[in-house]
C-alpha cells in the first residue's frame, strides 16, 4: 500500500474512530452523544441534502441551467445548505437528545458528526475507488482536509450548544453562517484554481479559530 493512502486512512479513518473509542472506554455514557452526533449527519446529509442534491434536483432543467449560468452563486448556495442542514440538524438533535450536556459530551457530539463525515466521504472513497490516479500529494492533503474539517465540527457543535444552553443568543445563525463561509471560501478558492495547498492553508487558519473557540468554550465550562 502506498504510503500516502496510509496516511489518507489514517486521518480520515484511523482518527476518529480512534477518537471514538477512546471517548467511550473514559465514559461509556459518551455513547449516547456520539450516536446523536453520527445520527445527525447520516439524517441531514446522507439520506437528505446528498440525495436532493444528486438525485432529484438535476432532474429539472432550470436547476442544470443555474449551475451553469451562475456559478459563483451556485456554489454559495450549495455551501449555504450545507450549513442550513447541518446545523439546523445538529440543532434539533441536541436541543432533544443533550439537553443538560457537559463539555465531553458535546465534544464527543462534534467527534461522532466530523467523524463519521471523513469516514463515508473520504475514507470510504480511497478504498472503494482507483487511486492509482491521484497523486500522492493530493491523497495525503485530503486526509489532512478531514482534520481541519473535524476540528470545525467541533466548533459548530459548541456554537449551536450555546444557543441550547442560553449563553449565546445567536450560536445556531453564526454556526449556520460559518458553516456556509468555511465551505464557499475552499470551493470557491478551487473554482479559480488556486492549489491545493493554498486551499488547504486557509483551512488550516480556519480550524485553528475553531479550536481556539473549543478552548475558550471549555474554560466557560469548567468555571460553571
Amino acid at each position: 500500500m502506498r504510503i500516502s493512502v496510509l496516511i489518507n486512512l489514517t486521518l480520515s479513518i484511523g482518527l476518529p474512530f480512534a477518537l471514538a473509542v477512546l471517548l467511550v472506554i473514559k465514559d461509556k455514557r459518551h455513547v449516547k452523544a456520539l450516536l446523536l452526533g453520527i445520527i445527525t449527519f447520516l439524517i441531514f446529509q446522507v439520506f437528505t441534502r446528498i440525495p436532493l442534491l444528486q438525485f432529484i434536483l438535476p432532474n429539472h432543467v432550470w436547476y442544470i441551467l443555474f449551475t451553469y449560468e451562475h456559478p459563483i452563486l451556485y456554489l454559495f448556495l450549495l455551501s449555504l445548505s450545507a450549513g442550513l442542514f447541518e446545523e439546523i440538524g445538529r440543532y434539533l438533535i441536541m436541543r432533544k437528545g443533550l439537553v443538560k450536556a457537559n463539555f465531553m459530551d458535546v465534544f464527543t457530539f462534534g467527534i461522532g458528526h466530523g467523524g463519521v463525515e471523513a469516514i463515508l466521504l473520504v475514507g470510504s472513497a480511497v478504498l472503494l475507488t482507483d487511486v492509482s490516479v491521484v497523486d500522492d500529494f493530493n491523497l495525503i492533503m485530503g486526509g489532512v482536509e478531514r482534520v481541519f474539517a473535524m476540528s470545525m465540527h467541533l466548533a459548530f457543535s459548541f456554537l449551536v450548544y450555546a444557543q441550547i444552553s442560553k449563553h449565546m443568543k445567536y450560536g445556531l445563525t453564526l454556526s449556520i453562517l460559518a458553516h456556509t463561509l468555511v465551505n464557499f471560501i475552499a470551493v470557491y478558492l478551487m473554482s479559480l484554481g488556486v492549489g491545493v495547498l493554498n486551499v488547504e492553508l486557509s483551512l488550516l487558519v480556519m480550524a485553528s479559530l475553531a479550536i481556539f473557540f473549543v478552548f475558550h468554550e471549555r474554560r466557560r465550562f469548567n468555571e460553571n
